[in-house]
């Protein structure tokens, strides 16, 4: 029965089909705004992608935008976005790539690392960023346009879940050992019994075995 551990080279196939699937689901899903003014709390299903793009209701557009397209004061960049969305996409190739060279004898463990380390360090680097800039994640009290102060904050998706699950796996195939295999010798050893001699075939000289030359048939003494 092959050992478990022949197969680790496709640890990083699940973990790059796990950070492509992060990719394409929205890390930051539905918006809680608390209206003081109103007294009154709203949900909305407000998804933003790790590319930088969002759609809410019938509106969409890139972060970027999203203070003058919707007049909430959510003063957000996308640089984060597209830089840790790029390390996200070359951590899944990264992945693949480890896991396909796997598949055709050719496991590279450092490759299949790396891709773990890009998935989960980009991630971080985004919540990091974006948290510093307008905190979607732990929340924040801001003035809209017409001075109605707000509480808002977003619930993380699986976008920013993924790659850390994808990570893992990558990171599994890349620390955890193959089966070692023992090879057999391949020398091959004489057996002769104590006494033998090497008999010599009388009429072609070769050196022959039994009652009859293998080289050109003739009886050997005994």
């Amino acid at each position: 029965m092959a050992d478990w551990r022949n197969y680790t080279w496709a640890l990083p196939i699940v973990g790059a089909i796990f950070a492509i699937i992060s990719i394409a689901t929205p890390a930051l899903g539905k918006l809680t705004i608390y209206d003081h003014y109103w007294d009154e709390t709203f949900f909305m299903d407000f998804k933003i992608w790790m590319v930088g793009y969002w759609e809410v209701g019938l509106y969409d557009g890139w972060v970027n935008n999203l203070s003058s397209d919707l007049g909430l004061p959510f003063h957000a960049t996308i640089t984060p976005f597209i830089i840790c969305f790029l390390g996200l996409l070359i951590g899944a190739i990264s992945g693949i790539g480890a896991g396909v060279s796997g598949y055709r004898g050719d496991f590279r463990k450092n490759i299949a690392a790396l891709s773990g380390i890009l998935m989960i360090s980009f991630t971080l680097i985004f919540i990091i960023w974006v948290e510093v800039e307008w905190s979607p994640f732990s929340g924040d009290s801001v003035l809209d346009e017409w001075d109605d102060l707000i509480d808002y904050q977003f619930d993380p998706g699986f976008g920013v879940i993924g790659p850390f699950i994808g990570g893992i796996f990558c990171l599994a195939g890349g620390f955890i050992k193959s089966e070692e295999r023992t090879m057999p010798l391949a020398s091959k050893q004489l057996k002769m019994t104590p006494g033998s001699k090497i008999k010599y075939c009388p009429d072609c000289g070769a050196e022959a075995s039994g009652k009859f030359c293998s080289s050109c048939g003739e009886p050997l003494p005994s």
